[in-house]
């Protein structure tokens, strides 16, 4: 367990938690134009970068931890909007999903590899899956969406099921792996795929993520809709 992960396991009865200084939003320019609903998958704590995208937009805000209720309910105190406990892929029903006790931000429906796994304490729990498509309708919220997606290894999953709404969708801003974090994960060649099949380009690389040897592990992508464009 990392030295900032040992201070938010103290910390995280008081609702306060550490976390790595950021700007205050990503640069999206354009494409975050006229949004009416930001839509954050994997939102844990909360994502104020994405949020100052569209600061006028309501918020939909999703996870399928249930220690983040509390923070989501803070959030929603300073925005409007709705929320969803649940996970999300390409179908209905349930999955297994492993919590990282220790680190609540790395639980993933997929299990890691040697090259992430930290040997901390793991939880099995059964949560409820639906798909994106779903979830937007049954909430009737609001198009066009601006979408951030951060799932451990799950990205593309969500995606497949996000059919009808990446075609109301300007932005995604999407965490992708570029080495093997996670096995049974999908490829970043994948996720490109089946964006550019759904009209989005690759505009720019928000940040990367990488190990202490500078090798690249992952990349915040932002993708914008040609069609909106």
């Amino acid at each position: 367990m990392s030295a900032a992960e040992l201070v938010n396991r103290v910390l995280r009865p008081l609702g306060v938690r550490l976390t790595r200084a950021r700007p205050a939003g990503w640069r999206v320019g354009r494409a975050a134009s006229g949004v009416s609903t930001l839509i954050d998958v994997g939102c844990a704590w909360g994502t104020p970068e994405f949020y100052a995208t569209a600061p006028k937009a309501e918020l939909f805000l999703v996870d399928p931890v249930a220690e983040y209720e509390a923070a989501i309910k803070r959030i929603l105190t300073q925005h409007p909007g709705s929320y969803a406990l649940t996970a999300l892929g390409a179908g209905s029903g349930t999955l297994e999903l492993n919590v990282e006790l220790d680190a609540p931000t790395r639980s993933s429906a997929l299990a890691r590899t040697e090259l992430t796994r930290t040997g901390g304490r793991i939880e099995r729990r059964r949560v409820p899956v639906t798909t994106l498509d779903a979830l937007v309708e049954r909430h009737s919220l609001r198009p066009p969406f601006g979408l951030k997606i951060d799932a451990e290894g799950y990205e593309l999953e969500i995606l497949r099921g996000a059919e009808s709404t990446l075609r109301e969708t300007r932005f995604v801003v999407a965490e992708t792996s570029v080495q093997r974090r996670f096995a049974g994960s999908y490829r970043f060649l994948d996720l490109l795929q089946l964006m550019d099949a759904s009209d989005f380009v690759l505009e720019s690389v928000l940040h990367a993520g990488t190990d202490r040897a500078g090798v690249v592990r992952y990349l915040d992508l932002l993708l914008t809709n040609k069609r909106a464009a």
